[in-house]
């Protein structure tokens, strides 16, 4: 466990945390949740790193985009369940984002899986996925690996993993929404995959550090209930001290069931103390001493107990750097429990009030991880502990008077004045998809007719009426409705309006299939001659594509033929490139043999802006004879059929099923594409007839 500062042992930075370790494999996929969210953050800082990216989105442009759409192309699933105040933003449609709607509860948790074929890592800690949680806040978060030989209990992942299921399906209305479908079908995949990726038996004895999840929500145990019976696992006595850090609290005038129930858990007879780290401010002019506390905490001391005790310990949130003073906000959420026999480190996303710990009558979703050690059989392991923690500040106790003032700040669960307007339930899902009759489209999921009146569904710039009442009205009020879409770029998500609301709601927009997305504009009719070096270069495709990419600006340039066509007598040219061809050929069988992790990676070397579709209908546009579009696409379809794939790598697709989609491509290839090629000679009728026939035995 780290908190977000490199300092010392128990400090790191978090978002090393996305970047995989040398044996971690290639990224398979991932999925993540958290209560504030930034896409732009977590497309360029967190998908970068977890997908090994080489380009830089701020130096290198189009090649960047050309990686991050193979990269993200090649995984399984890219997902994040975002809570509904906060689920908004333009971004690339290739990862999901789920607005978590909840009633009356938030989903709070900030857990992030990370999935490389080697590899699972697991983030729970206390920073959403923004800017401020991952380089400007005080934060604390845990990152598991689980791999082969792992000692962390494999019932902990599995248990994260349910977890996640179970939010995504009670933050959703429909298990039928495609990204639902996606973001479970990833969780299974991981399941099968990591079954045993980690330790089978149970602890015993105080020789190793124990791990435990500690996760909040609808009918699960509250946090008090899971620390004490964790703690009473490994300790016959019940601990003695408590040390509380929250950046928030209960209101004032709540009863603050936390702060009675936390002496609960400590010593019941003779010595218990609870600490709470704080915010306080010196307003000297006034000889007053500001906490950022509800003076419940206080008064919640049991009574008839004279030897308990009650600390409150100062905070800093301003550090001294070698330039600036930089003030650091405290969002950090832990509790440490001790006695001279056991520690026991809670850490997440579980602030100190009654929603995060789940004591109230609505409970949000939270997660939080439990790390237990020994002092006299795991002193390493407690040191590591005190290091990442605050039980041994060093600081003075604040002082506590009649020129006290207590001055709890707004909570956390309480949405602010950024926060988005709810959308009704009613609006169920939004797709974007696409198909042969209209081409690219949107579509509508609402759950019954009772939808707000005067409903206006806008553009994402908020001005543009796609749809409203009047039109769903004279649609026959349907409960699903398909629209075509006219537009080049798919839309993130659409600007939702009606009668009485104070501002218009966000309504996300995720992909039926990866199927329906355009390729990049930069990638659109590439030149053959381009996608043949492309396809026979050694080195990554988006170090290629960068250098062709270079090359076409400098073509776009006033007074230059743009049209590479025109610089050479291509009627001759591509007869003379069939021998080139044939290298092309060679390099695709090459490629196509390698293991593939997903499937996904094994339809962008078949259908994606340079694979096999591409390469057959560039030829289509540019041959100049029947007769040759025909001879080339049978040798293509020959190549194919004489694909062997290699003997299955670790974790990597069968043999067969590779096989089964080589052979999808080729039928495809001859039920869309053979009917376009006229062929008058019989001859060549005869071969491209004979090499389907022979690629799909």
């Amino acid at each position: 466990m780290s908190k977000t500062n490199n300092q010392h042992t128990g400090y790191a930075k978090l978002i090393d945390c996305w970047s995989p370790p040398p044996e971690a494999g290639e990224p398979i996929g991932c999925v993540a949740t958290t209560y504030t969210f930034s896409p732009v953050f977590f497309e360029e800082d967190c998908l970068s790193r977890f997908l090994k990216m080489e380009s830089d989105p701020n130096n290198d442009g189009s090649i960047f985009i050309f990686e991050h759409e193979e990269k993200m192309a090649s995984v399984e699933c890219i997902s994040v369940l975002v809570d509904q105040h906060y689920c908004k933003g333009a971004r690339n449609l290739r990862w999901d984002i789920i607005s978590a709607r909840i009633p009356k509860a938030i989903m709070h948790a900030k857990i992030s899986i990370l999935y490389w074929s080697n590899l699972v890592r697991v983030i729970v800690g206390s920073a959403n996925l923004t800017e401020e949680g991952y380089r400007k806040n005080q934060e604390i978060f845990g990152s598991l690996d689980f791999q082969e030989g792992s000692d962390i209990p494999v019932a902990v992942l599995k248990s994260i993993l349910d977890f996640l299921k179970e939010m995504v399906d009670r933050c959703t209305n429909s298990p039928d929404q495609p990204e639902v479908r996606r973001w479970h079908n990833f969780i299974t995949n991981i399941e099968k995959r990591a079954r045993n990726w980690g330790r089978i038996e149970p602890y015993r004895g105080g020789k190793d550090i124990r791990i435990y999840p500690l996760l909040i929500g609808t009918e699960k145990p509250n946090l008090f209930d899971q620390v004490r019976n964790y703690w009473n696992e490994a300790s016959s006595r019940p601990p003695e001290d408590a040390w509380i850090t929250s950046p928030f609290f209960d209101p004032p005038d709540s009863s603050n069931i936390p702060a009675k129930r936390i002496w609960e858990v400590l010593n019941q007879r003779g010595m218990a103390c609870v600490c709470y780290y704080v915010r306080a401010v010196d307003n000297k002019d006034e000889k007053q001493l500001i906490i950022n506390a509800p003076e419940s905490l206080l008064k919640s001391v049991p009574n008839k107990r004279s030897s308990v005790k009650i600390r409150f310990t100062r905070l800093t949130e301003m550090f001294d750097t070698k330039e600036i003073r930089e003030f650091r906000p405290l969002h950090m959420k832990s509790i440490w429990l001790q006695n001279d026999e056991w520690v026991l480190y809670v850490i997440g996303s579980s602030n100190f009030t009654t929603s995060g710990t789940g004591v109230g009558s609505t409970a949000n979703f939270e997660a939080n991880i439990v790390y237990m050690a020994s002092r006299a059989q795991n002193k390493a392991a407690v040191n590591v502990l005190e290091k990442s923690s605050l039980s041994k500040s060093n600081k003075d106790d604040l002082v506590i008077d009649e020129y006290t003032v207590w001055d709890r700040q707004e909570n956390e669960d309480e949405p602010d004045s950024e926060c988005l307007t709810l959308l009704p339930s009613v609006f169920d899902y939004a797709i974007y998809g696409r198909n042969d009759q209209i081409g690219a489209f949107v579509r509508f999921h609402f759950s019954s007719q009772d939808l707000p009146k005067g409903f206006s569904i806008l553009q994402e710039d908020g001005k543009e009426v796609f749809y409203d009442e009047r039109k769903w009205m004279e649609d026959g009020k349907l409960l699903e409705v398909t629209l075509k879409w006219k537009y080049d770029l798919p839309p993130s998500g659409f600007n939702v309006i009606w009668d009485g609301a104070k501002n218009s709601s966000w309504w996300p927009v995720n992909i039926e299939s990866a199927s329906a997305l355009p390729p990049s504009p930069e990638l659109k009719d590439i030149p053959l001659e381009i996608l043949m070096a492309i396809l026979t270069s050694a080195r990554p495709l988006h170090q290629v594509i960068g250098v062709w990419l270079k090359k076409k600006q400098q073509f776009n340039k006033p007074d230059v033929v743009t049209d590479p066509r025109k610089k050479v007598d291509t009627t001759k040219f591509l007869f003379q490139r069939t021998r080139q061809i044939s290298w092309v050929l060679r390099s695709l069988k090459e490629r196509l043999e390698r293991p593939f992790y997903t499937v996904e990676s094994l339809q962008w070397r078949l259908r994606g802006p340079i694979g096999v579709l591409a390469l057959i209908q560039t030829i289509l546009r540019e041959g100049k004879s029947e007769g040759e579009k025909a001879f080339l696409v049978a040798e293509i379809v020959l190549e194919l059929g004489r694909i062997n794939p290699k003997e299955d790598a670790p974790k990597s697709l069968k043999r067969e099923d590779v096989i089964e989609e080589l052979h999808k491509i080729i039928r495809e290839i001859r039920e869309t594409i053979l009917p376009h090629i006229q062929i008058s000679d019989d001859l060549i009728n005869t071969y491209l007839s004979k090499a389907f026939r022979e690629s799909l035995k």
